[in-house]
């Protein structure tokens, strides 16, 4: 019942057999806890491995991702867990170094947390 990622409800049908009258439970419903797992290192290259850095979560009902350089600009920023950064600053590669990222994510019951930390650009 529902398409929430991030809870999931069950309901009870039983049907008896001879009469075919149904009868249902009520409804229980159960929040997930959003996972999150954040690589801290990328090689965007033309092989096509590794060429985006991706948080990849479970359960998310809020997502937010900063990427600033070692100077603190933010040079990304996305609130799509699918969608990564692809190593450009202002459509040109960035250098190859040291980044910070911030995430911010919640799951079912609305407490957002954060993550922070560093993450490396090989080229």
């Amino acid at each position: 019942i529902g398409l929430e990622p991030y809870r999931v409800c069950f309901r009870v049908a039983a049907e008896q057999p001879t009469t075919k009258k149904e009868s249902y439970s009520n409804i229980v419903c159960i929040d997930l806890d959003p996972t999150l797992y954040i690589p801290n290192a990328f090689t965007p290259n033309s092989d096509e491995i590794n060429g985006l850095f991706l948080a990849k979560g479970t359960h998310l009902k809020f997502f937010e991702m900063e990427i600033y350089s070692r100077w603190g600009q933010r040079i990304f920023q996305s609130n799509d867990v699918n969608e990564g950064w692809d190593a450009t600053v202002n459509g040109k590669p960035a250098t190859m170094g040291t980044y910070v990222y911030r995430i911010k994510y919640s799951g079912a019951n609305d407490d957002v947390q954060q993550m922070t930390g560093m993450l490396h650009l090989f080229r």
